[in-house]
């Protein structure tokens, strides 16, 4: 932009390039807020208010306190706000629960930068302390996110530490070889703050229960064919032992009807979900929907960000897991995985005359 006024350099673009424009403030995080309003308060059409309010409701989601509208009687008069002492960056949940986050703060007037990978299986897999200059880790979060090309969200320090938090709580879990203790208890300690999901789960809690569960089902479906939302596939002994029976049903010496061989199947599914879908895993799968609600509001897909948080919801309060068609779905994929995976493994074993 140029050198003047940055909200008369603003109101001058449209289309992609207002977007991008827009893009580029809210990375900014809190320093955006000031420059967002008076361009709330002056613009003139409503495809420009909307975009830009749409820009203030990201920052919202992040943690970062935008005041009230100016259009709802506010004074004209916009006092900065202070970026926070601490800022974040995370990466969506990748298909085995791993996560990469990033934490940029200040210590005795130095930057410091904490590069961590979490999973909600493991704990915490990796932890490195990075301390520079403060200068260089003011353009880290942006240059960050511009090589991930839209990979990453931008959330408050505290939220990193709440992830930390959460990591550090999972039974069973240990921390990988490498990683410090005392350096993630230092990171830990104090974190009373909430996780990306559960702020976002607070803000939009209230909308999202009137969907239908039906239409949240479809929504979730459509965008785990799209690629937007990993299908994140289950593992363990319980299932291989269901993959073990499904197969006994259908390649079984007794001649069974398909109806039969259906209502059997049916029947070895029902048995084994509860040991498969447990409590532990059903609230692993309720916070991975939540975590990634946060990647399509980022996104700015709204049905999808809904979808997921309704979906979360009835993971936690439906009576057997088979009633939440997303877990039905999810556990019929891991079998079909599952069972393609041993008959590699079985072709593998085969002995090939020579």
């Amino acid at each position: 932009m140029s050198s003047r006024d940055p909200v008369e350099a603003l109101l001058t673009l449209d289309g992609a390039a207002l977007a991008e424009a827009l893009d580029d403030l809210v990375s900014r995080g809190a320093d955006a807020v000031p420059v967002l309003r008076r361009l709330e308060e002056r613009a003139s059409d409503r495809t420009t208010l909307k975009r830009v309010r749409r820009s203030l409701h990201r920052l919202r989601s992040q943690g970062v306190d935008v005041g009230a509208s100016l259009r709802t009687g506010g004074r004209n008069v916009l006092t900065p706000i202070p970026p926070p002492l601490e800022q974040g960056v995370v990466t969506p949940i990748d298909p085995l629960g791993r996560r990469a986050a990033f934490l940029v703060t200040s210590v005795r007037g130095r930057g410091v930068i904490y590069d961590v990978v979490l999973s909600d299986v493991d704990g915490v897999l990796k932890l490195e302390r990075l301390e520079t200059r403060r200068r260089h880790t003011r353009n880290f979060i942006r240059e960050l996110r511009e090589r991930a090309q839209g990979g990453t969200v931008v959330v408050p320090g505290a939220a990193v530490r709440a992830l930390i938090r959460q990591a550090l709580e999972i039974p069973g879990a240990r921390l990988q070889e490498g990683v410090d203790p005392v350096l993630v208890r230092e990171l830990a300690a104090g974190a009373e703050g909430a996780t990306p999901g559960e702020t976002l789960r607070e803000q939009l809690g209230e909308q999202i229960r009137d969907l239908p569960a039906p239409e949240a089902e479809a929504a979730l479906q459509e965008r785990i064919q799209s690629g937007d939302l990993p299908a994140w596939p289950l593992f363990g002994e319980s299932l291989d032992e269901m993959v073990e029976k499904l197969g006994e049903v259908e390649s079984g010496r007794l001649i069974l009807s398909q109806t039969v061989k259906r209502e059997r199947s049916e029947g070895v599914f029902s048995d084994l979900a509860d040991r498969i879908l447990t409590r532990d895993v059903r609230e692993r799968m309720a916070r991975r929907l939540e975590e990634t609600a946060v990647f399509l509001n980022e996104k700015q897909d709204m049905e999808g960000t809904n979808a997921a948080l309704r979906i979360a919801e009835r993971i936690r309060t439906a009576s057997t897991p088979l009633d939440v068609d997303y877990l039905k779905g999810l556990l019929e994929r891991s079998c079909d995985l599952a069972r393609h995976q041993k008959k590699e493994e079985d072709r593998g074993k085969l002995i090939v005359p020579g």
